[in-house]
């Protein structure tokens, strides 16, 4: 008897929806990997020219851009950009945390990355596009044709439209898609934001921003858009003052407490969607950037990529992109094993 039920409780924490095991995965596939101030990365001050960067053979590979598989915190994507070859586009890769096992499913990827609870992994080609690939590489749909740049799109939590920005000459627009590829929405009011994404089925964060010239100080707002009501709701605001440390460039949502998590290049930072009330939970230090940051399905990890920059002499850097978890509150960062 009690062997047949330890045999049942191993059985139930096996299953792939099991927060447990997800957290385990996420755990076992990673290592130990907080980061230290290194004081000597001083961005090269006295160089005349803008500092080189290095692409040693000792780092092919720059890993960027992770999302989760909604479904399954136990498979991530992500960007794999080859140093030594110095193409337009990266790749995209698939990899399953549990088992290590990874497969390349296109390699023309440019802009964005998400993946939909239908399996469908949507992202911007090189040719400006917008497709959508299955997750083992199968059934690679180009979604639009029209315009110069289409941007980030994002799926609802449904699967059934994405969000994407479409800019064509001087105009730029946020636009809604349906699944079947028709043209959903065109939202008007939102045009020339930044990390957008969604909130729910239903409201959108997004980034906008306005420079004083008087001060010199960039102030950032960041912002919610009701999809019914069409209006938007302002829920803080964030400086740019004397470096660029503090730009938004990434934003996602935690239904379980109704927060948005937010990526700036030296600074990760949580807001209720409420009222706006935030802190940082994750500072860069001098030679770090922070790119995007993305929650898992538990809402007990974040995902974000980091880069990490070293000088090789007073005016030549080397750089290392690399991905990394971290719990909610951005503490026991851990560096993603890949290769």
């Amino acid at each position: 008897f009690h062997i047949l039920a330890l045999s049942a409780i191993v059985a139930a924490c096996c299953k792939s929806d099991d927060p447990i095991m997800e957290a385990n995965c996420l755990e076992q596939a990673s290592f130990p990997s907080e980061s230290v101030d290194d004081t000597t990365y001083n961005c090269c001050p006295d160089c005349l020219v803008d500092p080189e960067e290095l692409y040693s053979s000792a780092i092919p590979y720059d890993y960027s851009a992770p999302c989760f598989d909604p479904n399954n915190s136990n498979r991530i994507a992500y960007y794999r950009f080859d140093n030594t070859k110095f193409d337009i586009g990266s790749e995209i890769w698939v990899l399953d945390l549990c088992s290590g096992e990874k497969q390349k499913i296109v390699d023309n990827a440019l802009y964005g990355i998400d993946w939909s609870t239908k399996d469908w992994i949507v992202y911007t080609a090189d040719n400006q596009q917008i497709y959508k690939i299955k997750s083992n590489g199968d059934s690679l749909t180009q979604l639009t044709t029209f315009g110069d740049y289409n941007r980030y799109p994002k799926w609802d939590t449904k699967g059934d439209r994405i969000l994407f920005q479409r800019q064509n000459g001087g105009l730029s627009e946020l636009i809604l898609f349906n699944l079947d590829e028709s043209m959903f929405d065109t939202i008007t009011e939102l045009s020339s934001i930044g990390a957008w994404n969604w909130i729910g089925d239903n409201e959108i964060s997004y980034v906008t921003a306005t420079w004083d010239a008087s001060t010199g100080i960039t102030t950032q707002y960041l912002k919610k858009f009701d999809l019914t009501t069409r209006q938007s709701m302002l829920l803080h605001t964030l400086d740019i003052v004397g470096s660029n440390s503090n730009i938004m460039l990434s934003t996602d949502y935690s239904e379980r407490d109704n927060s948005i998590i937010w990526s700036a290049y030296g600074i990760i930072g949580k807001t209720n969607a409420n009222n706006g009330a935030y802190k940082i939970i994750k500072d860069a230090y001098r030679q770090e950037s922070f790119y995007d940051a993305v929650v898992s399905k538990d809402e007990k990890y974040i995902l974000f990529d980091l880069r990490s920059r070293k000088l090789v002499d007073p005016c030549r850097y080397d750089s290392d992109y690399g991905l990394y978890i971290m719990d909610l509150n951005g503490q026991n960062q851990r560096r993603i094993q890949i290769e």
